[in-house]
């Protein structure tokens, strides 16, 4: 029963990643920057959660993916808060946090595929 779960949990990562890598309508405003990001950053926390129960990566790797993902998300606020009263700050913090969500999923995907 542990095998088919670890097998089923091992489908479903890779379909998340190949949804992942399929890529999303470009994101054309920054409303539209947000909304990507945020779900990110709920595909980041859903995906390490089951490479975990897959025995994929270990406890501490997956403590860190999710904290790392939490920073990003608190990123995504503060930008969404500075949008009005400095735009430039806000486009910067935004952009730093899809950077962190891209090394997240890059790196996700790499231990997804991994044997």
């Amino acid at each position: 029963m542990k095998r088919l779960l670890t097998l089923a949990s091992l489908v479903l990562v890779a379909l998340l990643i190949g949804c992942a890598q399929m890529g999303l309508p470009q994101a054309k405003t920054f409303e539209d920057h947000v909304a990507v990001s945020i779900s990110s950053v709920t595909q980041v926390r859903k995906v390490a959660r089951i490479l975990l129960q897959a025995g994929k990566i270990k406890r501490d790797d997956a403590a860190n993916v999710q904290a790392q993902a939490e920073m990003a998300r608190e990123a995504i606020s503060i930008a969404t808060a500075l949008r009005d009263t400095d735009p430039a700050a806000a486009q910067t913090k935004l952009t730093a946090a899809i950077t962190v969500l891209r090394a997240l999923d890059a790196y996700l995907a790499s231990k997804g595929t991994a044997s």
